[in-house]
C-alpha cells in the first residue's frame, strides 16, 4: 500500500490558528483533530473508519519506519481509558484508523494531505479543500458548570488524602474533582475557546458515540528512532501557578513556583516513579533524567516539567507498552498501585476518559506520541470536565483548592 503527499498552498488557513481555520473550512460535524496554535503541527483526519482495539494492541510501537519526513502521515488515533470500565455497553476506550489526513506545520507554515490508496473506502470523510464554508453559530450564552463536591467537600477529601499520607499508606496521591454542565456547548464555542487557552497536546473529537474536548499542555510519552534504536521520552508536570496580566506580579508567580519546596518534592516523587515505570519497558541503564523540572508557561497557568528518557526494548508490544505505562505516575502519584485503590475510594466512581490519554501511531514515519487527557470535557449524557491536584505531605488544603480552580479556567463559563 503506498502513501500519497500533496503540498497545499491554502490562502484561506490560518497558520496561527488552527481551531478558527476549521470553524471556518471544514464543512462536517464528525472532526478529529490533534494539536492547535500552540503545537508545531497539527493535524486533521479527512478519512477514518473505526479500528480494532485488538489489533491496535498486537502493534509493534517500536517498528522501523517506513518512510522518512513529517512526524505525522496517517495511522492510528487511539483514546485510551484511564480504567477500563465500560461505558454503557462498551468499553471507553476506542481507536481509529486515519487513512486521510491534513498536516499543518506551524514552524514552517506548510500544509500537506497525507493519502493511502485505499482511502476513498473509509467511511467517514471530511472534504477539507471544498470552498463551502461551515456555518458559525452564535455563541451560546457561557454555560454553568455545577461540582459533583462543595468546597466544603473538597476541603474535606483533601484531609481525608493528607491523614493517609501522615499514616504512610502513600506519599502523593492526585485527586480529581467533577463538574457537569447541562447547556448545550456548540462546536464553534468550543474551537474559539481551544484557540483561546488550548495546550500543545490539545485535541477535539467528535465522532459517532464519543464527544471530548482537550486543552491538555502535558505529554505522555513519545517514540522516536535514531540509529541505535528507539528512545522513550516521558514528561511529567507538576506544580502549577497562575498567569496573571501584570507582569511583575506573573514574574512572582514564575518565581515562586521554581523555588518551592513542596513542588519540587511533588515532582521529584513522580520522576522517580516514571524512572521505574520506564525500567520495565527500556534496556538496562539507559533510563535517565534529561530534566528535573524546568518552567513552562501556557495560556492560565505556569507548570515545571521534567522529562525522563531510555531506549525501548526490541519487540515490545502496544500492549506491553501501555501496560506499563497506563495510568501516568503525574495522574496517580506514588506508590501508584497503592494510590490508583485509594483513588477509586476517594472519588466513589471511575474515572473512564479522564486522566486517559490519546495516543496516535504513524503508519509510514514510526512515531508515536501520546497525551495525557487532562484539561478535557467528555460528553456523554451532558459534558462533564475533571480538574485535579497532587497532594502531599505539606499540601495546604486552601492552596490545592485554588490550584485546581485555576486549572479549571481553560473551560468556557463559570464554575460553580
Amino acid at each position: 500500500m503506498a502513501l500519497q503527499s500533496l503540498d497545499l498552498d491554502l490562502d484561506r488557513l490560518w497558520f496561527d490558528d488552527i481551531w478558527s481555520a476549521i470553524d471556518r473550512l471544514a464543512p462536517e460535524p464528525n472532526l478529529l483533530v490533534l494539536g492547535g496554535r500552540r503545537s508545531r503541527q497539527s493535524m486533521v483526519a479527512l478519512s477514518w473508519d473505526e479500528g480494532s482495539w485488538s489489533e491496535f494492541l498486537n502493534e509493534k510501537p517500536g517498528a522501523p519506519p517506513r518512510r522518512r519526513g513529517d512526524r505525522w502521515t496517517t495511522g492510528h488515533l487511539a483514546v485510551v481509558a484511564y480504567d477500563e470500565a465500560p461505558a454503557g455497553n462498551r468499553p471507553a476506550s476506542r481507536v481509529f484508523r486515519i487513512k486521510r489526513s491534513l498536516l499543518i506545520d506551524h514552524i514552517a507554515r506548510r500544509a500537506v494531505i497525507h493519502q493511502e490508496e485505499d482511502w476513498a473506502r473509509c467511511q467517514h470523510q471530511l472534504d477539507w479543500t471544498s470552498q463551502a464554508a461551515a456555518s458559525c453559530s452564535s455563541l451560546n450564552q457561557l454555560p454553568h458548570w455545577e461540582s459533583t463536591w462543595t468546597d466544603a467537600m473538597y476541603l474535606a477529601a483533601v484531609r481525608d488524602v493528607l491523614e493517609d499520607i501522615r499514616r504512610g499508606r502513600y506519599y502523593q496521591l492526585n485527586l480529581l474533582r467533577y463538574w457537569s454542565t447541562a447547556e448545550p456547548i456548540s462546536r464553534h464555542q468550543w474551537l474559539a475557546q481551544l484557540s483561546h487557552m488550548g495546550g500543545p497536546f490539545s485535541a477535539y473529537i467528535d465522532v459517532p458515540g464519543l464527544q471530548l474536548v482537550s486543552f491538555s499542555p502535558e505529554r505522555f510519552f513519545r517514540l522516536t528512532h535514531d540509529a541505535a534504536g528507539v528512545v522513550i521520552e516521558t514528561e511529567p508536570i507538576k506544580g502549577t501557578r497562575p498567569v496573571v496580566a501584570d507582569p511583575d506580579e506573573d514574574r512572582r508567580q514564575q518565581e515562586e513556583l521554581m523555588a518551592s519546596t513542596k513542588d519540587a518534592a511533588e515532582l521529584n516523587m513522580i520522576v522517580d516513579l516514571l524512572r521505574n515505570d520506564l525500567f520495565r519497558v527500556c534496556q538496562p541503564a539507559s533510563v535517565k533524567v534529561l530534566d528535573s523540572g524546568s518552567l513552562h508557561s501556557f495560556a492560565n497557568v505556569h507548570h515545571r516539567i521534567a522529562r525522563i528518557q531510555g531506549r525501548l526494548c526490541p519487540d515490545l508490544s502496544m500492549e506491553a507498552l501501555l501496560q506499563a505505562l497506563c495510568p501516568g505516575g503525574s495522574i496517580t502519584g506514588a506508590p501508584k498501585r497503592e494510590v490508583m485503590l485509594a483513588i477509586r475510594e476517594k472519588e466513589a466512581r471511575p474515572r473512564q476518559l479522564f486522566m486517559g490519554n490519546i495516543v496516535y501511531k504513524d503508519a509510514w514515519t514510526g512515531c508515536l506520541d501520546s497525551s495525557i487527557l487532562i484539561r478535557t470535557a467528555v460528553h456523554q449524557d451532558h459534558w462533564e470536565f475533571a480538574a485535579g491536584s497532587g497532594l502531599v505531605i505539606h499540601s495546604d488544603p486552601a492552596a490545592e483548592l485554588e490550584e485546581i480552580l485555576t486549572k479549571a479556567r481553560v473551560m468556557p463559563g463559570e464554575f460553580v
